[in-house]
């Protein structure tokens, strides 16, 4: 038993456990602590007249201002003996995003498939609170919009919320996890949603994509292997599509679409691309639910992968 607690899959499952667990209403206090903490950072270190050189440093500092002590307490914690495989779990938890697309994208699928605009735009929101509200609230935006907003944050998230969690977890525990998470969120809101922040977020921007290089590149391998392999090489290679929404990663969502075999393109736009066209159609609601599929085959090979690794 004392090897089945410690066990790496064991702690990731124990983990995922954890995730599901969580209600909703604490998913949503825990991120509004998480943005107070960073407008804190903003009101403190901020300097709106300052050179971008300065607002730069002014991004390290606060960079490190909040990881340093964090990561110091975090590992302090979960090197406490008899509870600190139980604090790592928990952390991992904390990071993941399993539960969110096991909640929403039915519902949201379901409300696409019957013509429910206004609630599938609502339920998204609630998914999704990061998107993009004015491409969302236009009462003339369509299903098409709507579902390639549910597939494309269903498959970062696969990254960004699972995958790429889980690899940093492997490598540095729950706060290794945390540090991945906090630096996408920093990079998030200081340079993607709040332009007027670019100089002082660009160090956290830096960091991130240095901590996204590995898990990006295994997610998308991993989308390839668990689907349609050869459609997803040749997504990735001739197909670099003007998604209607905005999206972080483009290798990400074009490895996830094209090894569903779908295209997140009107059939005009569709029959423009004929590398692709042949082998890709045009993206239904149904495949929201088998984006989360994708999600959840990936990440059963990952723990099969960790498992035959601990044991053999």
């Amino acid at each position: 038993m004392h090897e089945l607690e410690y066990s790496p899959t064991f702690q990731i499952m124990f983990a995922l456990f954890i995730d599901w667990m969580i209600p909703e209403a604490w998913r949503q206090d825990m991120r509004l602590s998480g943005e107070r903490l960073i407008q804190r950072l903003e009101y403190g270190l901020y300097i709106a007249h300052a050179s971008e050189q300065e607002r730069m440093q002014q991004g390290v500092l606060a960079i490190f201002m909040t990881l340093i002590p964090l990561t110091a307490l975090m590992f302090l914690l979960v090197s406490a003996p008899l509870i600190g495989w139980l604090i790592n779990c928990t952390l991992l938890g904390l990071c993941l995003g399993w539960s969110r697309q096991r909640r929403y994208i039915p519902s949201i699928t379901t409300a696409l498939q019957q013509s429910e605009m206004i609630h599938a735009r609502y339920l998204i929101e609630r998914m999704n609170p990061a998107a993009r509200k004015g491409e969302l609230q236009d009462p003339d935006s369509g299903a098409d919009l709507l579902i390639a907003n549910t597939i494309c944050w269903t498959l970062e998230s696969g990254c960004h919320r699972l995958l790429g969690v889980i690899f940093w977890f492997m490598l540095l525990g729950g706060p290794g996890a945390i540090i991945y998470r906090l630096l996408l969120e920093f990079r998030d809101h200081w340079t993607l949603q709040h332009h007027r922040y670019q100089s002082f977020g660009r160090p956290a921007a830096i960091l991130a994509k240095l901590f996204d290089l590995v898990p990006l590149h295994l997610t998308v391998l991993t989308y390839g292997l668990a689907g349609q392999t050869r459609p997803s090489w040749r997504s990735l290679r001739y197909y670099n599509p003007e998604y209607p929404i905005h999206v972080n990663q483009q290798d990400l969502i074009s490895a996830g679409c094209g090894s569903m075999g779908i295209m997140l393109t009107s059939e005009e736009q569709a029959k423009e691309k004929p590398a692709c066209s042949s082998t890709h159609r045009p993206a239904v609601a149904g495949d929201c639910e088998r984006a989360r599929n994708l999600l959840n085959i990936c990440c059963l090979g990952w723990l099969v992968i960790i498992s035959l690794g601990h044991f053999l």
